[in-house]
């Protein structure tokens, strides 16, 4: 998707992007949504909406800051950059979090086994294992983030 405006309504929208999106406005609305993405390139705002919203990136590359997402994509409660073949390693930051999220500042993250997650910064506490993910929170910036990472991913403590 290239230079263009994209605007669902409500409801559980599927959205698959081959390659990119790229100078591209996408409003996802209410429901429970997804959209798969190759990358997500300059200029470009991604918005989840209303309900639980996943954000799938199917071609990350071995190593992806959250901040490139966080940059062009809000109200996501899920992040999956599962690729069964990159061995992708994600960045996390708190404030990217906070962008990338809703007001619930909870962030799921997807992988496969092979690939790994590694905070950036202080004050991560790691939680219990619930349903395949471990869950860690930090409340260092006055707002309580929760990243729930799933169990084969390489956590990051």
């Amino acid at each position: 998707i290239d230079s263009s405006k994209v605007t669902t309504g409500s409801g559980d929208d599927v959205i698959k992007v081959g390659g990119y999106v790229k100078n591209s406005t996408i409003d996802l609305g209410s429901g429970d949504d997804t959209i798969e993405v190759g990358k997500i390139i300059s200029n470009s705002n991604i918005n989840g909406g209303d309900s639980y919203d996943t954000l799938a990136i199917t071609n990350p590359g071995t190593s992806i800051n959250l901040d490139s997402i966080a940059d062009h994509a809000h109200n996501f409660e899920e992040l999956n950059i599962s690729n069964k073949s990159q061995n992708t390693t994600l960045s996390v930051k708190l404030s990217d979090v906070i962008s990338l999220t809703d007001g619930d500042n909870t962030l799921k993250i997807t992988a496969d086994a092979g690939d790994k997650v590694e905070f950036k910064d202080a004050g991560w506490q790691k939680g219990a294992s619930t349903d395949g993910y471990t869950a860690y929170t930090n409340d260092t910036s006055g707002t309580t983030v929760t990243v729930e990472i799933k169990d084969e991913v390489t956590q990051p403590m």
